[in-house]
């Protein structure tokens, strides 16, 4: 029988520590949970969800921190970190510093494609000759750029990967073809293997023509530079050269850009490359590691928990065995195998939970993090998932196997019949436990909070635009085309859509729309004015088509729009926002004011507009100077449509595409969508940061619930012969239930508490991440707090009517 074999292995144990007694423990460890499937079912769901959680955040951060840049010897490269350069510097770079050994140089920007299937727009990278050498680039077909073609005449062009595998299905017959850039012939010599991963997405290659880009000199800032330093060399020797560099350079060309506004040289930081790959995601990956971390923190004190419940539970056995002969040692080992078992079942199953969070993380992740497509459960996360499944089961099973061994066996064996019993110091322990739960949660449910507050206030930002029924499409009218095909054009196409589109109300166009950009900016030009002697700060000259303000719901709060003609007005109508007319005017109104001259035009005001958010819902306005489109839109590649109708955008996109394809049927159109679909993922990171934070607590609040309600439970059944007593005597049924709520809400406050002191402490972590808020929002901290008060004494409610319940009579003959 199995207690025969039980009682065999107990006379075996007392003969030392062999592998038989780890089989036979084991074995014995198995039986047992099989006689207990819902505490082995508890325990395996505990470590499952905190793994899975733990492993698939660890995945993320390990792809996006942690693992270093797909290129030989990456610690070695450094990024010039001040945005783009010019060809000149670079050449003086290049030959004048020692302490950078290679460089590399790509001009990033779109180009349209044409020639084979719909026309498409691209990222194209014109690059330098030792560019891909740098990186360690290398092909699948044909070859890389020969020297001889970096020059004015260069037709070739490398093919990425992934564009070789969704544009032409990995057809091994590209090479040597023509495919047509900017209208351009170029012939495919290559395609790049699947590991090449340039630091900015790029579709195309192209050679870099030096001597053009030379020749623009330094006001032409197109290169994005990177380096591999010296043997021997670290970055900040690199700085330092660079810095003296800087002065250098202010010296051989006075007044150009290397002076800043105070006199001072301008200066060109040199970092490692992988801190600007990075960026601010490594801060947003910890803080996640910490967050989840804290949930498993709750999942393990709760496994202890249930650990420690059954340890005092097994009291008796344990000084049985002992008083058989059975060594400390064995049993720690018998009670350890449980815990092993089951760390190794929770771990399986966290594993797989964490496959499918990873593919899931990668579905929903809306690209605020780099290397994200590069999340993947490798074998260091694998690694990890074991270790941790290992460590958390055996020092949270362990642990309280060793507290359980610590008995008198003649003590217990002397107590009266079989109930189990929990020493002062083991109800202290599980009492630290729940109230360590509860603070964990308290920390994450505030920070999931503020988070959600944030968002909710970041949403209800009044952008100054009305969104709604709103369509909008973004073109680039590339050389060849010059200024009158580009007005020809846009005529073209609004005629044709006011006839065509159903329940049309306006059409507007500019280089660009608010939220098109999600990176910020204006595709036009820039400058500052000045009035008075007065200088306003940066600020964007937009140029738009007449309705432009009523067609995008923008009411000026003085003035008028533009008319059809107005470009051909001097003094030049324009309307200025708010923020100029603050700067340059003071209060007075700005209406039929001069505000100096540009590109040889006076110009008057003719009307103020509201200012007008144009990135993202959290970042400034751009203080904005608008003209007529004819004017100055007709010199920039950049033209962007909005048409508000009342139709659904699945309606309005065809025909789009089909006015504009009817001007120009070579005309890429990257994407049609209506401006909330634009607006809504400017704050797509903000909306998963919060709901991942969300997650957490909720999980992390559950988990602390079930703590607190296991404790209490356990608790009452503890104490059943008391309760009975207490009945008897006379006790009422709320002095009952107020006894335990009153231990439960003990420690609520405490965790509670503790909780407060955490979130005070650390609220600067989420300074960074909040709009319009404290990171320490008082209403929203006490809220939380509220709640999870609340779904705590729920929890505790349960345990309390259990004591209430208890019959005297029954609780006294039991014992």
């Amino acid at each position: 029988t199995m207690r025969e074999a039980e009682l065999g292995m107990i006379k075996r144990e007392g003969r030392g520590w062999a592998m038989e007694t780890w089989v036979g423990a084991i074995r014995m460890a198995f039986k047992g949970l099989q006689r207990n499937p819902t505490f082995a079912l508890a325990v395996e769901l505990l470590l499952a969800t905190g793994i899975a959680a733990t492993t698939t955040v660890f995945a993320v951060v390990d792809a996006v921190v942690i693992r270093a840049l797909p290129y030989p010897e990456p610690e070695e490269l450094i990024y010039l970190d001040n945005g783009a350069h010019a060809r000149v510097d670079f050449v003086i770079w290049e030959s004048e510093i020692s302490s950078i050994r290679i460089w590399g140089g790509v001009w990033n920007r779109e180009a349209d494609l044409t020639g084979e299937g719909p026309p498409d727009r691209v990222e194209l990278g014109r690059v330098t000759e030792d560019y891909f050498d740098l990186l360690g680039a290398r092909v699948v077909q044909g070859r890389l750029f020969q020297p001889d073609e970096f020059g004015p005449d260069a037709e070739v062009v490398v093919v990425s990967h992934g564009y070789w595998q969704s544009r032409w299905g990995s057809d091994p017959g590209l090479i040597g073809r023509q495919i047509r850039i900017g209208g351009s012939p170029m012939t495919v010599v290559g395609v790049l293997s699947p590991d090449f991963r340039p630091f900015r997405p790029t579709d195309l290659w192209t050679p870099i023509d030096i001597d053009f880009l030379a020749a623009r000199g330094h006001g032409t800032l197109v290169l994005s530079v990177v380096g591999r330093l010296s043997d021997g060399v670290g970055v900040e020797a690199a700085r330092e050269e660079m810095e003296a560099m800087s002065e250098s350079l202010q010296e051989r060309f006075p007044g150009s850009l290397h002076d800043q506004e105070d006199g001072s040289a301008r200066q060109t930081p040199v970092v490692p490359l992988k801190e600007v790959v990075v960026g601010t995601a490594g801060r947003t990956g910890w803080i996640l590691l910490a967050a989840v971390g804290f949930l498993m923190l709750i999942a393990c004190a709760n496994v202890a928990n249930l650990f420690l419940a059954r340890g005092a539970q097994r009291t008796r056995e344990m000084a049985l065995r002992g008083a058989l002969g059975a060594g400390r040692l064995n049993m720690i080992a018998q009670l350890g195998s449980e815990s092993l078992l089951l760390s190794v079942a929770g771990g399986a199953l966290g594993v797989t939970l964490a496959l499918g969070g990873v593919h899931l993380f990668g579905v929903l992740e809306p690209g605020m993090l780099p290397r994200a497509d590069s999340v993947e459960v490798s074998t260091r996360v694998m690694f990890f998932a074991v270790a941790l499944s290992l460590a958390t089961g055996l020092v949270f099973g362990i642990l309280p196997a060793v507290r359980a061994t610590r008995i008198d066996p003649s003590g217990v064996l002397k107590a009266d019949s079989g109930q189990s019993t929990q020493s002062r110091p083991q109800r202290r322990l599980r009492t630290a436990l729940v109230v360590s739960e509860v603070a964990l949660s308290m920390v994450l449910l505030a920070g999931a909070g503020i988070l959600f507050h944030s968002f909710v206030t970041l949403i209800r930002v009044d952008t100054g635009i009305q969104s709604s029924n709103l369509v909008t499409v973004h073109l680039q009218l590339l050389p060849p085309y010059t200024e009158d095909e580009r007005a020809q054009f846009l005529d073209g196409v609004m005629a044709r859509l006011r006839s065509t589109v159903p329940e049309v109300r306006a059409i507007v166009a500019a280089p660009q729309l608010p939220f098109q950009n999600p990176n910020g900016g204006f595709c036009c030009s820039a400058g500052t004015f000045e009035r008075n002697g007065v200088r306003s700060g940066f600020t964007f000259r937009q140029p738009v088509t007449p309705g432009y303000f009523s067609g995008l719901g923008i009411r000026l709060t003085e003035g008028v729009e533009f008319q059809l003609g107005d470009e051909e007005l001097r003094p030049l109508p324009i309307v200025i926002d708010e923020a100029i007319s603050q700067q340059l005017f003071s209060g007075e109104s700005p209406l039929g004011q001069s505000l100096g001259i540009f590109r040889g035009a006076p110009m008057t005001v003719v009307g103020v507009a509201p200012s007008v958010k144009h990135s993202a819902p959290d970042q400034d306005p751009i203080p904005t100077v608008y003209m007529p489109w004819r004017f100055l839109g007709v010199e920039t590649d950049n033209l962007t449509l909005g048409i508000r109708t009342a139709a659904s955008l699945e309606v309005v996109a065809p025909i789009v595409r089909e006015a504009i394809w009817a001007q120009d049927p070579n005309l890429p159109i990257p994407e049609i969508a209506t401006m909330e679909i634009r607006l809504d993922r400017s704050v797509a990171g903000d909306r998963f940061l919060a709901a991942l934070f969300a997650a957490f607590a909720v999980i992390a609040g559950l988990m602390a619930a079930g703590g607190l309600y296991g404790t209490l439970l356990y608790t009452v059944r503890q104490r059943h012969r008391e309760m009975g007593i207490r009945i008897a005597v006379g006790a009422q049924v709320r002095d009952l239930v107020t006894m335990v709520l009153k231990e439960g809400t003990t420690m609520i406050l405490l965790g509670i508490g503790l909780g407060l002191a955490g979130v005070w402490a650390g609220g600067r972590v989420l300074e960074s991440y909040v709009f319009g808020i404290s990171p320490r929002d008082p209403l929203t901290i006490a809220t939380v707090a509220g709640l999870l008060a609340t779904v705590a004494l729920l929890a505790c409610l349960v345990p309390a009517l259990k004591a209430a319940s208890t019959d005297p009579l029954e609780a006294l003959r039991a014992e």
